[in-house]
């Protein structure tokens, strides 16, 4: 019982009002055909190294990788009301030190990016591994706006460009 109640706790939180960022590497699966398994967990990782200082550094927070995607937030658990710019000088920076990856590595590969703000419920679950995780259309959203975005580019979402302070130049 006491078990129940801790679990709807934590599960029962407002929505908050973030941004969330999804990230892929588009051409992975291609490298890790040619390349190998081994080779190409090799570059993800050292991907994956790179990025996370650069989400630290935008006060973001990593929310999870799958393979060589990211879903990155600000905002949340901790609200902040500049979360749309901290996730678009994210997403810059990010696709600033992936460039920088490639060109190194000597790789064709592009980082697709996608960001929406807007309403998320977050919190934590599981039983024997606990995960902080968010729920809503937001995080569907921010998840389109990557997979429909285009390789090398940012795909923001009407709500997020409404966010932007104008130093952010964005085309239609």
């Amino acid at each position: 019982e006491k078990r129940r109640e801790i679990d709807r706790a934590l599960l029962e939180r407002h929505a908050v009002e973030m941004a969330v960022l999804f990230t892929d590497i588009v051409g992975s699966t291609a490298y890790f055909e040619q390349r190998g398994d081994i080779e190409g967990l090799a570059l993800v990782k050292r991907h994956n190294d790179l990025l996370f200082p650069v989400v630290k550094a935008h006060r973001g927070r990593v929310i999870k990788t799958i393979g060589d995607s990211y879903m990155a937030v600000a905002g949340v658990p901790i609200a902040v009301d500049n979360h749309a710019e901290r996730m678009a000088d994210l997403a810059l920076d990010m696709l600033a030190t992936h460039n920088r990856v490639v060109k190194e590595e000597d790789v064709s590969m592009d980082l697709r990016i996608g960001i929406h703000s807007g309403p998320v419920v977050a919190g934590v679950i599981g039983h024997r591994k606990y995960a902080y995780d968010l729920w809503g259309d937001s995080v569907n959203v921010a998840s389109r706006m990557e997979s429909t975005g285009v390789p090398g580019e940012i795909q923001i979402s009407i709500a997020t460009r409404q966010l932007l302070p104008p130093r952010f130049r964005c085309d239609i």
